[in-house]
């Protein structure tokens, strides 16, 4: 199924329990990080999920998706970024709600964003402390080559360059319905569930 702004939809029902899983999958990875820049698809990634937006901070989401035993997380890997969530069926429009505010509209706290700015330098100056990972990430940059996107890693200068505006922009120029995926497993009538994405997603551009 396709919505009517190109977005890609995956359904598959399952009623043998009342839960509902969401993910949104998006065409923008590590592989699309900015020279100089290289971490921020993945902090933009983590920071959906720990600013949240204006509607939903990150830690009024803690609280709420506690609550109802829901989880809503983000990733991005070198190809891909993914949005998930999942929740009881009681529970989905509410917590579809959350997913896709902080998808469209996150906030970008400066106050997140420096602890995860802070987080990420300590990994890296961590990263070389198993000897294993650390052969690893070097045979990978003899076999691709210094200069390939699989080889490029997160330094402390580039870290050090980093800002709020740099999510911002990132966020801004990727995050787009642009080849984006959604697929949807568990509780839910078909009609109904086509009818709730083509509502929250009908106006989320294509850059």
């Amino acid at each position: 199924v396709i919505l009517s702004n190109g977005i890609r939809v995956l359904l598959l029902a399952d009623a043998s329990r009342p839960l509902i899983q969401l993910e949104v999958r998006l065409a923008t990875g590590n592989r699309d990080d900015p020279r100089g820049r290289t971490g921020v698809a993945r902090l933009t990634a983590d920071l959906l999920r720990s600013g949240g937006s204006e509607t939903w901070p990150g830690d009024l989401l803690d609280e709420e998706l506690a609550f109802r035993g829901a989880s809503l997380w983000a990733e991005s890997s070198f190809e891909e970024t993914s949005v998930m969530a999942a929740c009881l069926k009681e529970d989905f429009e509410d917590v579809f709600a959350m997913l896709a505010d902080v998808l469209m509209n996150p906030s970008f706290p400066t106050a997140k964003v420096e602890l995860a700015l802070s987080q990420a330098k300590s990994l890296v100056r961590q990263r070389n402390d198993d000897p294993r990972q650390a052969a690893t990430r070097e045979a990978r940059r003899a076999f691709y080559g210094l200069n390939a996107p699989r080889s490029r890693r997160i330094d402390l200068q580039e870290l050090a360059d980093l800002d709020r505006n740099a999510m911002v922009q990132f966020h801004g120029e990727q995050y787009d319905s642009r080849a984006a995926m959604v697929a949807v497993l568990g509780d839910f009538d078909r009609d109904v569930m086509l009818g709730q994405l083509e509502e929250v997603f009908a106006n989320w551009p294509v850059q």
